[in-house]
């Protein structure tokens, strides 16, 4: 089984799951999910969705993403703290005119639906 199937086939059984979460999950398959890549809002490269992730991981979310079959959907960084794993950042709440100058955690669910108009 490839990553990317494992993450889809999960992220379909499972609503609105963490990356801390699916890192365990690849783990437990025996994927190697650690690293240096990261995952950036589109809209400013100083919001981070995601970091420490393998090169695997950070293209299988990747091309899932770009394929629409799984979104990124906005979280509670309580959700990360139940997980044990959130990023040690400052979150991204209010950004200023012109983006952060410094990165910032934005945490999100990996979700099957978006919860936006795409």
């Amino acid at each position: 089984m490839m990553l990317e199937d494992l993450i889809l086939d999960y992220v379909r059984r499972n609503p609105d799951i963490t990356f801390a979460e699916l890192v365990r999950v690849g783990q437990e398959a025996g994927f190697d999910m650690l690293g240096s890549y990261e995952i950036w809002a589109p809209a400013d490269p100083n919001v981070v969705f995601w970091g420490n992730m393998s090169l695997e991981f950070a293209k299988a979310i990747g091309t899932l993403r770009a394929s629409g079959k799984i979104h990124l959907n906005p979280a509670s960084p309580i959700a990360y703290l139940a997980d044990g794993c959130p990023l040690p950042l400052p979150l991204a709440s209010d950004p200023p005119p012109g983006g952060y100058t410094t990165l910032h955690w934005l945490p999100v669910f990996i979700s099957s639906q978006s919860l936006f108009d795409e």
